[in-house]
């Protein structure tokens, strides 16, 4: 598969955040990972796949997995929904894709500062017209599914080719 670098350059920024995602609150620290029975090295994958013409860029981690109740609970401190809120878990972790969202207490070197997965929307859905997609398990870990259109690999001909 041959990307042209304009899908490389739209796609590097969303790819990036989901790693800086993965490691700041995906995967755990050894001594956490050990104690669950997991390896102590904590596994990031990145992969590049088509599936029904779609272009699919997944990061799946093997870390702690999307912690809805933490969500809501930030989602609601912070006003962006009603305490009242009867949300699924889908779409809980939709919430976080709001810009300024961040469960994390403090801000470091890598995340906390709420941008970052307001990005990944923006640049998949607005800019690509794909879709984000997430599946997470809590205490096994989470994917993430980047779905671009095959539309947006037709630039001056067939940029995508097996």
């Amino acid at each position: 598969m041959e990307l042209d670098k304009d899908i490389i350059d739209l796609i590097s920024d969303p790819i990036i955040h989901l790693i800086r995602n993965s490691l700041d609150h995906g995967i755990e620290s050894k001594e956490v990972r050990v104690a669950a029975g997991k390896d102590p090295i904590g596994k990031i994958e990145i992969s590049v796949f088509q599936d029904d013409g779609n272009v699919v860029f997944e990061v799946a981690d093997d870390g702690h997995g999307l912690d809805h109740q933490k969500i809501l609970k930030k989602a609601i401190e912070k006003n962006l929904i009603p305490s009242d809120s009867k949300l699924s878990n889908d779409e809980i972790g939709k919430l976080i894709f709001l810009p300024g969202f961040s469960t994390n207490d403090a801000v470091n070197e890598i995340s906390g500062r709420g941008v970052g997965m307001d990005v990944v929307k923006s640049a998949v859905e607005d800019r690509a017209g794909g879709v984000v997609e997430i599946k997470s398990t809590l205490g096994k870990g989470s994917v993430f599914r980047l779905r671009l259109p095959p539309g947006i690999f037709l630039i001056d001909g067939a940029v995508l080719r097996n």
